[in-house]
């Protein structure tokens, strides 16, 4: 599913994303109030699939991406030059195996956690 995910977001085919998620979806972000993220909960299937497209303009070339897990969970994380930089997204699925949350860490004190960790 994560493969598919990151496939439909970052190719920006809204559509594809759109099959990924349950209708009542909701994204929520935590910038921290260090870095811009939406500062509400984001609801529902055609709202969340164009905001995480939307998300592809904060991509450079030197991002990557892993599927890692990050406190028992799955997560897409999202690194530049090797170190996380830039988000780690970790995903609730419903019992049809469709998005139905999604946490998205852009907080640099909880990345920073994370790099620490990796270390």
């Amino acid at each position: 599913m994560i493969d598919r995910f990151l496939l439909a977001a970052s190719t920006g085919d809204v559509t594809a994303l759109r099959a990924l998620l349950a209708d009542d979806v909701v994204s929520t972000a935590d910038g921290g109030g260090k870095i811009t993220a939406a500062r509400r909960p984001v609801h529902g299937g055609d709202l969340v699939a164009r905001y995480l497209v939307g998300l592809n303009k904060f991509l450079t070339p030197a991002s990557s991406f892993s599927i890692d897990e990050i406190n028992g969970e799955l997560a897409l994380v999202v690194r530049a030059d090797g170190v996380v930089a830039s988000s780690v997204m970790l995903f609730e699925l419903d019992a049809d195996g469709r998005v139905d949350a999604i946490r998205i860490v852009v907080n640099p004190d909880k990345l920073g956690l994370l790099v620490a960790a990796e270390e």
